[in-house]
């Protein structure tokens, strides 16, 4: 019986992973922690060592290095794909398949099973199952075939495939319904314009679902500021325009008024809300940096705003007071807007602090910040094309 023992030692590489992402959804594994999955399994390196029945796996990914050994027919402990401790008991199915079933060691629910077959073309396929605990069924959660979770990984030299020409034509039919669905989820939705506006949306937006749950809140604090602030620059311009209206010496202000309303609205969307969004969701180290840096002036701006310079275009409390002397109606409205202007600028200091203070308990870096730039940069076409041609006019350049 042991001559007929398959042989898993080796070196193994992923060449593909297929729904990897939609079978930590079905566990109930949160987006935030979804996404780190899924980019730290993007490329695992695998090692089996193999002594007779008794195998040691060492997988690496970007993230950690997990370790397990275990002995077909024996139990052992493990834990699930979504980190759950259980016992574990690996099987032959057939002279050249593994099947592991999984208990769950604390309550009961959903846990994960995987397989690994050795085809007769040397190639590796490992697949998840998802089933109950309470006995070795596989269930499939409702739009998602768990037979396709083949995450792990392949020969260096031959890298391996599904098999089967009905789980080709399942796994196409699926493949497509799925990109239709994700294609219309994704869909730009922001800002919400109507319909016959020939200009569409700019950006795809919710908290919900791209937000993990624990930063929903501060998220969607910080947009409903993003919005105070465009509806305090409007009740300025109405300010301004009711100061001009008495005092025709005041254009200058109304003029600065309605550019400060042109110039921050969408700058302040795009320079810093979009910024601190994107690092929350994707845990984005170059993002948290470029909020801070950018809120921070924000909030300068909002300082000054407060102050209330004459001739700038802010009904902050200096203009404001002023405007009692001239007419008492319309300094009560701009001494209105001066206390909008206070609001924004406390909450301002007070959402800076927040952000900073999740930002710590994240894995994000100023080195992780500097690794993000430089590869986002050296993977921009035109930036390496610059390059390439700065370097050759460089070695070129008469002397």
């Amino acid at each position: 019986m042991e001559n007929k023992v398959t042989d898993f030692s080796g070196k193994w590489k992923m060449r593909s992973s297929e729904n990897f992402e939609e079978l930590l959804k079905a566990l109930g594994v949160n987006v935030f922690l979804r996404k780190i999955a899924v980019r730290a399994a993007s490329s695992p390196a695998v090692e089996i060592t193999q002594q007779g029945e008794s195998l040691s796996i060492k997988t690496s990914t970007s993230v950690r290095t997990t370790h397990v050994s275990f002995t077909v027919g024996q139990s052992f402990n493990e834990t699930t794909v979504d980190g759950r401790p259980c016992t574990s008991f690996p099987k032959w199915e057939t002279d050249s398949k593994i099947v592991c079933e999984q208990t769950l060691q604390k309550g009961d629910g959903t846990v994960t099973a995987w397989t690994r077959e050795l085809t007769n073309d040397g190639e590796l396929i490992l697949w998840w199952l998802l089933h109950i605990s309470s006995g070795f069924q596989p269930r499939t959660p409702p739009d998602v075939d768990m037979s396709k979770y083949t995450s792990f990984p392949d020969p260096v030299d031959n890298p391996f495939q599904v098999r089967g020409d009905e789980m080709k034509m399942e796994k196409k039919a699926n493949m497509s319904e799925r990109e239709c669905d994700r294609r219309r989820a994704r869909q730009n939705n922001w800002p919400p314009l109507p319909s016959f506006c020939p200009v569409g949306p700019c950006f795809y937006q919710d908290i919900d679902v791209e937000i993990t749950q624990r930063f929903q809140r501060t998220v969607t604090i910080m947009y409903y500021f993003w919005m105070f602030g465009t509806c305090t620059l409007l009740f300025n311009l109405i300010s301004s325009l009711a100061m001009f209206c008495v005092d025709p010496s005041g254009g200058v202000g109304l003029g600065l008024a309605i550019l400060w309303g042109l110039l921050f609205t969408p700058c302040s969307f795009v320079c810093w809300y979009r910024p601190m969004y994107k690092a929350f969701r994707s845990d984005s180290s170059f993002n948290f940096f470029l909020f801070f840096f950018i809120f921070f002036a924000q909030v300068v701006v909002y300082i000054i705003m407060t102050i209330g310079i004459p001739g700038w275009g802010f009904s902050g409390w200096i203009v404001s007071l002023a405007a009692l002397n001239t007419s008492v109606p319309v300094g009560a409205i701009m001494m209105i807007n001066a206390i909008f202007f206070t609001s924004q600028a406390a909450m301002g200091v007070v959402m800076l602090k927040k952000v900073h203070s999740l930002y710590r308990q994240t894995d994000a870096s100023f080195q992780k910040a500097q690794a993000e730039f430089t590869t986002g940069v050296m993977a921009n076409q035109a930036v390496r094309n610059a390059a390439a041609n700065a370097a050759q006019g460089a070695f070129t350049a008469p002397r």
